[in-house]
């Protein structure tokens, strides 16, 4: 139990719930089924293709470096979408 926060589940609760607040219901299906696909293509191309960088140079520098590039890549991303916007409050 104490495992749970730390695992990556918490994560993929939160992706749909985001997604819906960030783009409302019209979209959400289609914005949804894309973030999957694109999800799930990462993943399974992933240890392929460090695997493959591995048996071509024998060791796990260059596998490594491209997973650390990537994450970078993600981060950049991050920072340049900025906070997660929050509805004003209502002044009625």
């Amino acid at each position: 139990r104490r495992l749970t926060g730390r695992m990556p589940y918490p994560v993929l609760m939160l992706q749909p719930l985001l997604l819906a607040e960030l783009f409302g219901g019209r979209d959400y299906s289609r914005i949804y089924g894309l973030s999957q696909l694109l999800s799930t293509l990462g993943v399974a191309a992933g240890p392929a293709l460090l695997g493959l960088l591995f048996d071509v140079n024998g060791r796990y520098l260059e596998a490594f470096g491209l997973a650390a590039g990537a994450s970078a890549i993600a981060l950049v991303a991050m920072l340049i979408a900025g906070p997660f916007p929050t509805a004003a409050p209502d002044e009625s």
